[in-house]
């Protein structure tokens, strides 16, 4: 049962992030609520240097840690969390090593759900619904600070003004027009990546229907396939992928109309500034890890079995992928550019 109800009000309370864009933005509520339930703590965010930036636009976090876990980075993300005394953590990744690095820090109160073999190194455990039990992922989170309220909102980031100047000085043609966010990548990899040439004509079916212009957004990581779309929608398409801070990112997409993306952590930034989206999922259930907020647009193919766990390369979520047209997701984004 929801344990976090055991932590101070007081002091300093840690909390160890997801790992994803995508996951830390549906924690988010989670903490938000931890904020509202310990007004007098200090929380401090433990997260991985990419993600610092993200954590930085909430309103509910005091501090950033930014350490690199991997490896045998987790003894000295033990040793940062030793010198500034927690008297409490909740650890959001169901890992063995992120409970680890709790234990280690010597933190009292330690919380997290169960599995991979790391109980012992919890002082509570959240049972949750088990795995066949359906909900949404941020609502897992919310249960894990003792939350049940399933009622769930987009996290409130605040956009730093220098990351505002900074797109408005490096690419002043943002000052006007109708602009389309797209996102072909996603980090899982192929198995719920809609394939490039559809992002392409559905692009060209957007922007030659009504005046507007996409820009092309990813990692430095996705920079070939989000020039491949880029490409083939030329001369529609601006490429900023790898070009970003996340900050930036966030600055961007909330001067965009619309964002037009898989199942990613691209979807969820977007509706976390407020953009709607259309996504496209595969196999995924929109159920579980769908955008936060109102007025998003989900294609996704019936009677598909879904799951969260799938490989990198299934070729069946390829082919679920597939089966939704460019001509299906340009006239759900026409019915969001002209409502």
């Amino acid at each position: 049962m929801p344990v976090a109800h055991l932590l101070p009000v007081e002091g300093t309370i840690v909390v160890l992030s997801p790992n994803w864009l995508g996951d830390c933005i549906m924690s988010m509520p989670a903490v938000e609520t931890l904020r509202a339930n310990l007004d007098g703590a200090r929380i401090v965010i433990l997260a991985r240097p990419w993600l610092a930036d993200l954590w930085s636009m909430s309103e509910s976090v005091n501090e950033v840690i930014a350490v690199n876990t991997s490896g045998w980075g987790f003894l000295k993300a033990a040793r940062s969390l030793r010198r500034i005394r927690p008297a409490g953590a909740v650890i959001f990744p169901n890992s063995f090593r992120s409970a680890l690095i709790a234990y280690l820090a010597g933190i009292p109160i330690r919380i997290g759900t169960k599995g991979h073999c790391r109980v012992w190194m919890l002082t509570d455990v959240v049972s949750g619904h088990g795995r066949g039990y359906v909900r949404h992922q941020a609502v897992e989170y919310l249960e894990i600070v003792g939350s049940g309220d399933t009622h769930l909102s987009p996290p409130r980031l605040v956009i730093p003004d220098e990351a505002r100047r900074s797109i408005e000085k490096r690419f002043p043609e943002f000052g006007g027009g109708v602009w389309v966010a797209v996102f072909p990548g996603a980090a899982r990899g192929p198995s719920k990546r809609w394939p490039p040439e559809y992002f392409a004509e559905a692009i060209r079916r957007i922007c030659g229907s009504v005046a507007a212009r996409a820009v092309v957004l990813g990692s430095a990581s996705e920079r070939s396939i989000c020039g491949v779309v880029s490409e083939l929608a030329a001369p529609y398409c601006l490429n900023l992928s790898g070009e970003l801070s996340l900050c930036e990112l966030a600055a961007l997409l909330s001067a965009c109309r619309l964002t037009l993306c898989n199942d990613s952590g691209g979807m969820h930034l977007s509706a976390a500034v407020g953009t709607p989206t259309v996504a496209v999922f595969g196999i995924t259930d929109p159920a579980v890890t769908g955008p936060l907020g109102q007025g998003h647009r989900i294609l996704a193919a019936p009677n598909v079995r879904r799951s969260r766990f799938i490989g990198r390369t299934s070729r069946m979520a390829g082919r679920v992928l597939a089966a939704i047209t460019p001509e299906m997701a340009a006239a759900a984004a026409l019915e969001v550019l002209r409502g």
